[in-house]
């Protein structure tokens, strides 16, 4: 789970897995038919390594944070209604500047297009179920 040092939120995966092993630890099962975890004894010790990474390195990050650069690195969040219409703006003129040089492109586009005249062309060699969804997500 290294990639929790990077952006916290991506570690909400790993806490529905914790949560899966912690109601393991108290003999509540999930699936009825068997365990999610085989030796749930052995196995809090991986997950207490990522437990302890990422409290080491945010703890880390926090003091060099402050030490060295208050306020360059965002190690926390920060709420949109704590923000001023300023601010507000210009975070919603750069997503959509963002999102404008990733999909909008003219090359983007004809990519697009030519996957779609293969999914076209290649009708009758398709999952029937797939190619419907493509074509619904489409529109």
């Amino acid at each position: 789970m290294i990639v929790g040092l990077l952006k916290i939120s991506s570690l909400l995966s790993f806490m529905a897995i914790f949560g899966l092993f912690i109601l393991e630890i108290f003999n509540i099962k999930v699936f009825h038919y068997r365990n999610f975890f085989y030796n749930p004894k052995m196995q809090i010790i991986p997950i207490a390594f990522v437990f302890i990474i990422q409290i080491t390195w945010y703890y880390y990050a926090n003091q060099y944070n402050e030490k060295y650069n208050n306020g360059i690195f965002l190690i926390g969040i920060i709420p949109i209604w704590e923000l001023g219409i300023n601010q507000i703006q210009t975070i919603f003129k750069a997503i959509s500047e963002q999102i404008k040089w990733n999909y909008f492109r003219v090359e983007t586009q004809i990519i697009f297009l030519l996957m779609y005249v293969l999914l076209i062309t290649f009708f009758k060699k398709l999952n029937k179920q797939l190619l419907y969804l493509t074509i619904l997500i489409s529109l």
